[in-house]
């Protein structure tokens, strides 16, 4: 195997760059003779330590198979920071993968993975920028391993890490209560205080904003600016949004109308036409002005 340094830019559209560097990483190292399994997660997941080992312990995964939430049948994003063009990837949907924030891969099959990444980097073939999508669904399925769901992953809408193993999309103050929660638990302590908060915060699982479909794809045919000022305005609650959207538009109503009326009147009024008036002999100018009965 071929040692590639890339000098890139750290940003989120080149995070297959990262997630090949984390596994080439483990790989050239040896680390698959050292440990069974590397597990990558995100830096924002509540994660049940003792629930995770015990799983790994009990020799229940494939060694040809990688894990986590596991997901089928998806379709291409049409907005947003995953959005992905027909030019980019024409298929209806995605292969079934693991998403990236969580995913237990088998070591021995790690090496795999690398090797095929950088068989497209030789190739000069381009690298599809979702790296999950890219590394458990695409390359996987070109080397033959399998994926399948791993037990005890939950959304923040469920709040018990003590009875899970992994909990994700959750805002920051509610991570914080319910990881509160999961030590109270683990020292036998009460929880209801921090149910309580909990129940106090919002939770709102992401739904797809699809406009119309095209051949099975979802597209959505607006500017970056526009999805920005919807993304901005929506937040987390629709009601918000139409109330920001009723401030913004009272604002400009009762602010910048008057005034553009008032502008137009003095401009119209400095623009009246002129006269040269005959009855004086003169050469003196008048406005135009409405005779007097």
């Amino acid at each position: 195997m071929q040692l590639f340094i890339v000098f890139f830019i750290d940003a989120y559209y080149n995070i297959s760059i990262k997630s090949t560097g984390i596994l080439n990483w483990f790989v050239k190292r040896g680390c698959q003779q050292m440990t069974p399994y590397l597990f990558v997660v995100d830096d924002d997941l509540l994660i049940n330590i003792p629930s995770l080992m015990k799983m790994i312990s009990n020799n229940s995964f494939h060694s040809n198979t990688l894990y986590g939430l596991y997901l089928t049948d998806i379709e291409p994003h049409p907005s947003g920071k995953w959005s992905v063009s027909l030019n980019d990837y024409p298929n209806r949907t995605f292969p079934s993968f693991i998403t990236g924030a969580s995913t237990l891969y088998p070591s021995l099959i790690v090496n795999k993975l690398v090797d095929k990444i950088f068989q497209l980097v030789e190739e000069d073939k381009s690298i599809f920028f979702l790296d999950d999508v890219l590394i458990t669904g695409i390359i996987a399925d070109q080397v033959g391993i399998q994926r399948a769901a791993m037990s005890g992953i939950e959304d923040c809408s469920y709040t018990d890490l003590f009875l899970r193993t992994i909990i994700s999309e959750c805002n920051n103050v509610r991570r914080t209560y319910v990881w509160s929660k999961f030590i109270l638990s683990r020292i036998g302590q009460n929880t209801y205080e921090m149910d309580r908060l909990i129940s106090r915060t919002i939770y709102m699982k992401w739904q797809g904003n699809f406009k119309h479909m095209r051949n099975g794809t979802a597209i959505i045919q607006s500017n970056r600016f526009d999805q920005s000022i919807l993304i901005i305005l929506s937040g987390y609650h629709p009601n918000t949004s139409c109330l920001v959207l009723f401030i913004i538009l009272f604002v400009f109503i009762s602010i910048f109308i008057p005034k553009l009326i008032s502008f137009r009147q003095s401009t119209t009024t400095s623009k009246l036409p002129l006269t040269s008036s005959a009855s004086s002999g003169t050469n003196s100018l008048r406005l135009l002005a409405p005779i007097k009965q």
